[in-house]
Formats: structure tokens, C-alpha cells, sequence
């Protein structure tokens, strides 16, 4: 899927139990409606391998990108930029798929993006595991990078700063 535009949604786009899906060039514009969450997602990925999402624009929403449960792994978000708005909750999110198993993803590469006007600019939870984050641009509202279970992926050469609503 590329070139395109998605706006005024729940979830802009849901990538689930896939293989090698390619997301590049697209402008999604939710509505800034708030959670609870998830709230409004511009794109979810649940338990999918090798998902590229590249070069878009992820705007006024709860959650920018949410990558869910264990079955996830091996994919590549680059040079994406998520802006929150007046709500947004968490720029990338990273957590178990709501089933019972508590797995998170493991092995995504996520660089080069930039996250700007969320609370949290990347979370990760407890078992979400050997994920590297690298060279991304935060500008958050309450926290740059929450990791739940700390040394349990790689930041590396993240920038950040505090801004005010």
C-alpha cells in the first residue's frame, strides 16, 4: 500500500497475522479524538513479520503506531513522522496482543522517525524483547521512552526534548 490517504477513522490501517507487508508514502489523519485505549490508532500491526512501514505521515492521533503480540517480529518502521495533537497518547507503541499471552514483539529495527506532540514518545512492555530503537527524533509532552522491563531492547542515539502543551 502506498501513495495514499486515510482519514477519519477508529484504526487507519490494521495490519494482522500477515507476512511481508509493505506500507510507504502515506498520509493518515485521524480526528484527535482521545482514548480510552486504544483509542484512535493510525496503524496496528498485530502478530506480523516483516511489515515495512516507511516514509509516511501519521497525524492527530490516541496511538501512532501500535505493534502488538508475540507473533510479531522482524519488521522495519524508518523515517515516519507521528504527530499527536491535543490528545495523542504514545508516538510507538509496543505490548502483548490482548490474549493471554503476555509476548511482545521481538526483533523490529525502528529508526529515523519522529515523534512529536505525544505524552509518551516510545513504551515498550515487559516482554516486548530485542527491539532496536535507534535514531529517532522525540519531542514529548511527559516522557521521551517509557521501557517497562528496562535492558530488555536496544536505544541507541535517540533524541529528545520536553515540550509544553
Amino acid at each position: 500500500v502506498h501513495n495514499g490517504t486515510i482519514a477519519g477513522f477508529g484504526t487507519g490501517i490494521r495490519v494482522g497475522n500477515a507476512h511481508d507487508v509493505r506500507l510507504e508514502d502515506l498520509q493518515i489523519r485521524g480526528e484527535d479524538g482521545g482514548g480510552p485505549p486504544p483509542g484512535e490508532v493510525g496503524v496496528m500491526v498485530v502478530n506480523s513479520r516483516g511489515v515495512v512501514l516507511k516514509d509516511s505521515t501519521i497525524s492527530r492521533t490516541f496511538l501512532g503506531i501500535f505493534v502488538r503480540g508475540g507473533g510479531s517480529g522482524g519488521n522495519r518502521i524508518a523515517g515516519n513522522t507521528l504527530i499527536g495533537g491535543q490528545n495523542g497518547e504514545i508516538g510507538i507503541c509496543y505490548n502483548p496482543d490482548g490474549s493471554a499471552s503476555l509476548a511482545g514483539p521481538e526483533g523490529d529495527l525502528v529508526y529515523n522517525n519522529l515523534v512529536s506532540r505525544f505524552n509518551i514518545g516510545i513504551q515498550t512492555s515487559a516482554q516486548t524483547l530485542g527491539n532496536i530503537f535507534r535514531e529517532n527524533n522525540i519531542a514529548f509532552f511527559q516522557q521521551a521512552i517509557q521501557e517497562v522491563t528496562a535492558g530488555s531492547n536496544v536505544f541507541e542515539e535517540n533524541t529528545s526534548i520536553a515540550i509544553t502543551p
